[in-house]
């Protein structure tokens, strides 16, 4: 526990001085993606009803919000009602995985609501290589 510590400690300072080696924050960025994109939320769920708000901002640009949407957990099923803005980006921040989703409801079609679905499919088709289209 003493040897993180002091990793942590020390990266603290360099974040605050500014002066990390490129070479280390390089390999820091590559093992954290390597752990964030190998992470799977849904696993670590209990059996039941869970939902995440994966974003809910309005029509306005908001450079610090995202769209409306809302992922829905049913046992090891996956839902989304809207697909705003950065929905689907917040959702595999979160570490739920993209491929598992099954379908996405729609509330109504305003432009913020429906504006992350291109995206939404796409990933999903691109993390798990899905034969069969999102059902919307």
């Amino acid at each position: 526990m003493k040897r993180y510590n002091k990793l942590i400690s020390l990266l603290f300072f360099f974040a605050l001085t500014g002066c990390m080696p490129s070479g280390l924050s390089k390999l820091i960025l590559e093992k954290g993606m390597v752990a964030r994109m190998s992470a799977n939320t849904l696993a670590e769920l209990d059996d039941g009803l869970h939902l995440a708000l994966c974003g809910a901002g309005g029509p306005m640009p908001a450079p610090k919000a995202s769209g409306p949407c809302v992922l829905v957990i049913a046992g090891e099923r996956m839902f989304v009602v809207d697909a705003g803005t950065d929905g689907v980006r917040n959702i595999a921040r979160m570490g739920y995985p993209i491929n598992q989703l099954e379908a996405v409801f729609l509330t109504h079609f305003h432009s913020d609501h429906i504006d992350g679905l291109g995206e939404m499919g796409t990933l999903r088709w691109a993390s798990g290589a899905n034969a069969s289209p999102l059902r919307v």
